[in-house]
């Protein structure tokens, strides 16, 4: 008899132990679900002429929160066919679903780069936009709603 309530009380003890390990982990993923946010080609521009390169910078619309985001890749690539510049952009951003989250403002940016550019007037394709540059240049131009791209490439 001492046996079979020995081996009652620990198949009791196991359920109960399986049971809080499945609750806990059910709370664990439940509280660390993720979403992904993909930005493509949505960003401010900033460009710059450095002798026969031409620097872009793209800012994204979109603020990190430290407490919530990560940043998983950001990225910038331009290609010249004769005077087109195809400008392409992407963030993927993981968003943790929170409650509340801090309301820091973390940047998104990234460069890019296209060297070997010849002086001329150039138009930057981008998601179905254009718009018509001439280089070298002798200030930063500024494509979309950035304000102010001074400072962003130092």
């Amino acid at each position: 008899m001492h046996v079979e309530r020995a081996l009652f009380e620990q198949m009791q003890s196991t359920r109960w132990a399986v049971f809080f390990l499945a609750t806990l982990n059910a709370c664990a993923s439940s509280s660390s679900e993720e979403s992904e946010l993909v930005l493509e080609n949505s960003s401010d521009v900033c460009l710059r002429s450095a002798g026969d390169t031409l620097e872009v910078l793209v800012q994204f619309r979109t603020c990190l929160s430290s407490s919530c985001d990560t940043l998983a890749s950001a990225t910038c690539s331009i290609t010249a066919e004769g005077t087109n510049l195809l400008l392409e952009d992407q963030a993927t951003i993981k968003r943790k679903q929170a409650e509340s989250c801090t309301s820091d403002c973390g940047l998104v940016t990234a460069r890019c780069s296209l060297p070997d550019l010849a002086p001329g007037q150039y138009r930057i394709l981008r998601a179905g936009d254009s718009e018509d540059i001439t280089l070298p240049a002798d200030e930063v131009q500024v494509l979309q709603r950035v304000q102010n791209c001074v400072g962003l490439f130092d």
